[in-house]
């Protein structure tokens, strides 16, 4: 990452210094935190043009099932990590700010905090504009998500973040309506300009489906893992998803 850059995010993070203990205490209670507003704010506005210009430009449209969780839905525009990567600068610098993932290691009590090392879902962008449109019931291969939301329907228009709380994903036999029936469904619904963490790989998670004409919801999806998961074997069947 360019010094300027990395100097921008070391700074803005520097300021939440005075908070860290609440900000962890929040996100072990929740596995879910919101930080309004985040990020340098030329930074984050480079960061957010080249979101909406990736979509306009290389966005594909996805309609399928997953098998491994339980064959739930994902209708939605996408652009993975290749297309990210070779079509944007301020996107992929800011998945790599040492900066931004020692504040992530700091804040979760990691030993460190690290690219995915599966490299097609180190990061994903995605668009819901369609009445119905939705990212399925899931959990993600590695533990942390760190999801910037670049644009946020009204909350009454859906695409809520949706979550239950310490689960398990067995992906042979998911279980979705199981832990639907057992557990208690968590709804958050941050605002343009915030980004979120989640404890992604507990939290079985969707966006609910928009219910309104015109309601728009993109988001910049970053992937990270623990050092514990960097030689884990993990089943990447399906991902072709990320692969627009």
């Amino acid at each position: 990452m360019p010094v300027s850059s990395e100097n921008a995010w070391a700074s803005y993070l520097a300021g939440f210094s005075g908070q860290m203990d609440d900000l962890r205490a929040r996100f072990v209670t929740d596995e879910f935190l919101e930080f309004p507003d985040f990020g340098p704010a030329e930074l984050r506005e480079q960061l957010d043009a080249e979101v909406v210009s990736l979509l306009d430009n290389h966005g594909v449209k996805r309609r399928i099932n997953v098998a491994r969780t339980g064959n739930t839905p994902r209708f939605m525009e996408v652009v993975g990590r290749k297309t990210i990567v070779a079509e944007s600068e301020t996107v992929p610098q800011t998945y790599h700010s040492q900066a931004l993932r020692s504040f992530l290691a700091e804040l979760t009590k990691e030993t460190a905090i690290l690219p995915v090392p599966f490299e097609p879902e180190e990061m994903v962008i995605s668009r819901l504009a369609e009445q119905g449109e939705t990212h399925g019931w899931h959990w993600d291969d590695y533990t942390y998500a760190l999801v910037w939301i670049v644009e946020a329907p009204a909350e009454e228009a859906g695409g809520s973040l949706e979550y239950i709380r310490d689960t398990a994903w067995d992906k042979t036999n998911p279980r979705i309506d199981e832990h639907l029936a057992n557990g208690t469904v968590e709804r958050r619904h941050p605002a343009t300009g915030s980004a979120y963490l989640l404890k992604a790989d507990t939290a079985m998670h969707r966006v609910a489906p928009l219910t309104s004409e015109g309601a728009r919801r993109v988001i910049l999806c970053f992937s990270y893992a623990t050092p514990a998961e960097v030689d884990k074997t993990v089943d990447h069947t399906e991902v072709d998803f990320y692969s627009a």
